[in-house]
């Protein structure tokens, strides 16, 4: 049984800049899951459940819950 999880490829949250086609690396994911952006666009949510919040100032990740080992 193939487990396509373990083979995901790699993700990072970037920043568009359409007018020059470029994109501006902010911080490497560890998945493809969704991400959610604040209206005053400093933080997304980000996360199956959305558990989790980037800090798009800071270039870091904080969790919202404690996960199970």
């Amino acid at each position: 049984m193939a487990q396509l999880e373990l083979e995901t490829g790699e993700f990072e949250f970037g920043e568009l800049d359409f007018e020059n086609k470029t994109i501006k690396p902010i911080i490497d994911l560890p998945d493809n899951a969704p991400i959610s952006m604040a209206h005053n666009g400093k933080y997304s949510l980000y996360g199956w459940r959305f558990e989790s919040i980037i800090d798009i100032e800071q270039q870091k990740i904080y969790s919202l819950i404690s996960m199970p080992n």
